[in-house]
Formats: C-alpha cells, structure tokens, sequence
C-alpha cells in the first residue's frame, strides 16, 4: 500500500495530509507527462506524436551545433546495430538509444529530461510504439538521414527537415495505430 500511495504521489495523483489522510488531486493540475502512459485517447496520442516530432527537430538542431565526433560516430554504431536488429522489442530498445544519444549530443538538460519521460512513456506502452516502428527499413533510413543532419551542422535546416519528415510519418503512424 505504501509502495502504491508513493507511486500516486511521484506522479502527481494524490498528497499526503498530515493528521488527515491522503487527498486525492485534479490530475489535470498536477499530473505530469507520464500519465500518458495511462491512455488509449486517439487525441492525446496524436499530441504526444507533436511534442515527440518537436522535441526531435530541436534536438537534431542542438546536435548539429554541439554534437562531438564520439557522439556522431556513437549515432553511426547504433544505426548500424539497427541494421542488424529485426526483433521488435529490440528494434524499440535500439530507438530509443539512438534518440536518446542524439539527445545527449544536442547539450540541452530540458529535451533530456523531456526525452526521459517519453522514452517510459514508450517503454509503458510498447505494442504503440513498436507499431510506429514497424516499417523497420524507413526508421533504418531515417537514422541515416538524422547522422546526416547533425554531421552537416546546419541547424536551421535539420529542423525544419525533420519537422516536415516526422509530420508526414506521424500521420500514418497514427493512421495505423486507429485502425
């Protein structure tokens, strides 16, 4: 019980009031992020889907800036290693390294953080993602392209590339997943 009740409270959901009890909270005023993890909302998901296309396009920006030559050639061997990944739990687990990687690379503490939350989002939820991921060959392809991005250190350009890519995709990926 107090394992659960610390849960309820780390993720915004109830307060303990000394001498009272716990009070329950408007999970809308002081849930997080990762109640996400809790939904099955076509609109919530197609939002999640914005703020993941957003939180990628800046950080492929921030890493065409400050992204070193380990964490570039680090990119390149998780690309690779995706190449020889078929297993879907595997493919979501190497995702998930290389965009955590290219966020470690664009220097900025926020989309860290920001990446933290839908990367258990995802881990939460994982027969979602991996049907975004399910054409392997494109999410192959696009690491390609996102080294590419970030190796020609034009920032401008890397986002509104990415944001143009990640819009159409998200699309059918959503699609998809309201089938």
């Amino acid at each position: 019980l107090r394992s659960a009740l610390s849960r309820l409270e780390s993720e915004g959901l109830v307060k303990p009031w000394h001498g009272h009890g716990v009070v329950v909270q408007d999970w809308r005023e002081t849930g997080s992020l990762i109640l996400m993890s809790w939904t099955g909302n076509a609109r919530d998901i197609s939002d999640l889907m914005m703020i993941r296309r957003t939180l990628a396009a800046e950080a492929v920006a921030k890493a065409a800036i400050h992204a070193s030559s380990a964490q570039r050639q680090k990119l390149r061997d998780i690309a690779h290693q995706q190449d020889q990944t078929t297993n879907p739990n595997e493919f979501l687990t190497g995702d998930l390294a290389f965009i955590r990687t290219l966020v470690e690379a664009s220097a900025s503490l926020p989309l860290k953080l920001l990446f933290n939350t839908i990367a258990k989002i995802s881990l939460a939820n994982p027969k979602q993602f991996q049907e975004m991921l399910s054409d392997q060959a494109a999410a192959r392809s696009s690491y390609r392209a996102l080294i590419s991005l970030v190796h020609a250190q034009k920032p401008k350009l890397a986002r509104r590339a990415v944001l143009q890519v990640l819009r159409e995709e998200d699309h059918a990926q959503l699609a998809k997943i309201l089938r």
